[in-house]
């Protein structure tokens, strides 16, 4: 440039040539001055005939104006001024550092033949940068980076300028203006938005460690990964841009984007112009033109990590396979998508009834492949190792493929595939040369190879197998889901396999565990119906009865009552909300009643516990009759009893209408009831182990004073109550309870059908228990009796 001589060497920049500059020459000096003279020339007489300000250029599309100004000389002296022109940028070019439309003003991406108009700025154009996007380092989009300055919470102000997308989260865009991340968009006074997702590209998958929290798995990723891309939301246009370019005060270097570079000690530096370059430095640097469009052009890698960081729209997803629906719809959003991902396959051996050549068996495994293909969609097989035998025949051979499952999947998904392709289990009956052989696959080392000497073959005739089979007219949709087949095949002449016939004698667990799970749900159902509609019938009788004998005057009995009044609506909604999750508003009422119900219902067990275990304290002290507690008393507990659960179930409402992350229970769900977790940890399961404890410690403390005061059980013996006062104790405990956290934390099928067994009962059992106390047993003894006496007394 300008003069200097050039040598091309291998650019590091994109692995191409680049030119190197040298001292120049006379004869190269003054070759290229008179060049440069006829170009700014030429130049210079289209630009302007010195009669006006400005001129009008239409060239194709393209219809932009450009001024002259006492920086025009300046400009048109620059060697790389062609390739700064729009019609340059938008034409020959791929992509471009450099806009010619109405928004380059905002960006002040403009370039130099577009009139600069500040009156054309956005309120965000103090605001924006160049935002690193992907594993790209030069090319990013642009987003607003940086706070107004009157912004006073630094915290915020801080984050938005951080560059911790672990932390901070990536871009989100609101009415096409895209923010550096969400912190940004909120001291910009922006709250709603949509957001880009993450894709990792060639991830390491091979040593994710399981059931790790998403920002561990976040971390892991950015770790392990080659690079990362920010991926927009659907309809989302980014505005690309150069990262890393120099830049100065002079007016020149701000007016327009022609990037130039040059190495200063052996390292790269770009700069957004010429005149942004160090005067002395200036001769010294190259146009960047036509290299842009391969600067560091991203290299497609197999494995991609998909993280998505939208809310869930829907709430009744099944996420166990991934859809185009899905994402469309935006479900399963806090699932990653694995692309490409590389299973981990089991070296296993293909074993023949007879002795086979190489290339028999060669023939044979492109068979298993394309067969594999058969049975399950969007796999890419091919083998990385096959061994045979030094000899000539053999009758095994050990193989290891390269599996790859190339739709986007989710991990649950993956590990069903990869259990399958590692169990798939499979048989050839081959005929050749009127002889037939039966092949195997086998997962052990057999006989015939463990004192062989194996060596790699040549895999060619395995490719050509596969391509001749996919010509193959058997239906591939009949043997999905396969897990067990026969494969019937002959060789012809030319060594070529001729699939006949595809036999499959059992399909994939996966199904086989659907059609149970189903059958499962089934049974769960009935039982569940069964167990509570006999509480249900039960509860009533025993209330019915208490009310007869005006057990309820007391306050066991009073509590007894709430207990069962409680237990009675619970059932009942219980079993209406289950045909009830289609209507979204009466299952979310549902789910918030369900919830403060079960909570009372454990609300009065603790009461009704600590008040007999109060009693019984009592007489251990000396008392050898309990005082009876009067109306207040009774109302007061009452209250009390319906009063603990708004604790925990008016905060939960709150959070769940303003759709608190982490703090939200899900009321509205396919059941009916709250269970997304943590927050049902907080708000339901954890008072609800809490009040299971606090019962047994009481149970256990009372059992060990009752043996250890014997003297005083005598008395509480004798009693009226003292029966009912123990049976109440081992039943109101909630006992039963704690099958049912045993099943979730062993997630076993037996514990989960005696937890339904024992918890749909339980109204039944605490009817049990009432009716035969002692006192209940009298009543109901005298009232039968007087009946069966009464044709007597007629007498």
């Amino acid at each position: 440039m300008n003069g200097w001589s050039h040598k091309f060497t291998r650019d590091r920049l994109t692995g191409k040539p680049y030119q190197r500059h040298e001292r120049p020459n006379n004869d190269s000096v003054a070759s290229n001055v008179t060049e440069n003279y006829k170009r700014n020339a030429h130049l210079d007489v289209e630009r302007s005939s010195g009669s006006g300000e400005t001129t009008t250029f239409v060239n194709q599309s393209f219809h932009y104006h450009t001024s002259v100004s006492p920086y025009d000389t300046l400009v048109l002296s620059d060697p790389c001024f062609p390739d700064g022109t729009c019609e340059f940028t938008q034409t020959k070019m791929e992509e471009q550092y450099c806009n010619c439309d109405g928004k380059c003003h905002q960006y002040k991406d403009c370039c130099h033949d577009i009139k600069l108009n500040e009156d054309l700025n956005s309120v965000y154009t103090p605001y924006y940068q160049c935002y690193k996007s992907s594993k790209n380092i030069y090319k990013g989009l642009f987003a607003v980076a940086e706070c107004p300055a009157t912004e006073e919470n630094t915290t915020v102000s801080h984050l938005c300028r951080s560059n911790d997308m672990l932390n901070t989260g990536p871009c989100v865009v609101h009415d096409e203006v895209i923010f550096k991340n969400r912190y940004c968009a909120l001291c910009h006074n922006i709250t709603s938005y949509k957001t880009f997702d993450l894709q990792f590209i060639g991830a390491d998958t091979r040593n994710i460690p399981e059931n790790i929290s998403r920002t561990d798995k976040l971390s892991y990723f950015f770790q392990n990964s080659i690079g990362y891309q920010l991926i927009p939301p659907n309809g989302t246009v980014v505005r690309p841009c150069m990262l890393g370019l120099a830049t100065n005060n002079d007016a020149l270097c701000q007016m327009f984007i022609n990037p130039v570079y040059m190495y200063i000690n052996r390292i790269l530096h770009f700069y957004r112009n010429r005149f942004c370059v160090p005067i002395y430095n200036r001769d010294l640097s190259n146009c960047v033109s036509y290299i842009y469009d391969n600067i560091n052009r991203d290299i497609i890698h197999p494995m991609t990590v998909l993280f998505s960081f939208k809310g869930k729209e829907t709430k009744d997803e099944d996420c166990t396979r991934w859809s185009q629906e899905m994402q469309v719809n935006n479900e399963c959003t806090d699932l990653e998508t694995y692309t490409n991902f590389r299973l981990t396959v089991e070296t296993f051996y293909l074993v023949s009834s007879m002795t086979m050549t190489k290339e028999q068996f060669l023939s044979i495994i492109g068979t298993y492949i394309w067969s594999f293909t058969q049975v399950v969609e969007n796999l890419d097989i091919h083998s990385t190792r096959i061994l045979f035998p030094k000899k000539e025949k053999s009758k095994a051979s050990e193989i290891r493929l390269e599996v790859m499952i190339t739709k986007p999947s989710f991990i649950d998904e993956i590990r069903t595939v990869q259990y399958n392709v590692n169990n798939f289990m499979w048989k050839m009956v081959f005929a050749y040369e009127n002889n037939t052989s039966v092949i195997t696959k086998e997962q052990d080392l057999p006989t015939s190879l463990q004192n062989e000497s194996l060596i790699i073959i040549n895999n060619d005739i395995v490719k050509n197998t596969i391509i001749n089979l996919n010509r193959n007219i058997i239906e591939r949709s009949g043997h999905l889901d396969c897990n067990r087949m026969t494969v019937i095949a002959e060789q012809n002449t030319s060594l070529n396999l001729h699939v006949k016939d595809i036999v499959c004698h059992e399909y994939h667990i996966k199904k086989d565990l659907g059609d149970i799970k189903g059958l499962s749900y089934s049974i769960k159902a009935i039982l569940t119906y069964a167990c509570f509609s006999i509480s249900v019938v039960a509860l009533v009788f025993s209330v019915t009865m208490n009310r007869k004998y005006e057990l309820s005057s007391t306050v066991a009995g009073s509590n007894m009552e709430n207990l069962s009044i409680s237990l009675i609506a619970s059932n009942i909604l219980f079993m209406i909300g289950s045909y009830a999750s289609q209507i979204t508003y009466v299952c979310y009422t549902i789910g918030v009643f369900l919830h403060y119900l079960w909570l009372s219902v454990f609300s009065f067990m603790m009461i009704t516990v600590l008040y007999i275990a109060k009693n019984l304290t009592s007489m251990k002290s000396g008392n050898k009759t309990i005082k009876q507690a009067g109306t207040e008393t009774r109302r007061v507990l009452t209250v009390i009893g319906l009063m603990i659960p708004l604790l925990f179930v008016a905060p939960a409402v709150i959070l769940d209408q303003f759709n608190i992350a982490n703090l939200s229970v899900g009321y509205g769900n396919s059941v009916c009831f709250p269970n997304i977790y943590p927050a049902n940890l907080i708000f339901f399961t954890g008072p609800v182990v809490v009040c299971t404890v606090i019962n047994c410690v009481v149970l256990f403390r009372v059992i060990f004073q009752v043996c250890l005061f014997r003297m005083e059980m005598r008395h509480l013996l004798k009693s009226s109550s003292s029966s009912k006062l123990f049976l109440r104790l081992a039943i109101l405990s909630g006992i039963f309870w704690v099958t049912g956290l045993l099943s979730g934390i062993f997630e076993s099928e037996w514990l989960q059908y005696i937890f339904i067994l024992l918890c749909g009962l339980q109204g039944c059992f605490i009817c049990i228990a009432n009716l035969t106390t002692r006192y209940m047993y009298s009543n109901v003894k005298t009232t039968f009796g007087k009946k069966s006496s009464s044709p007597q007394t007629v007498d």
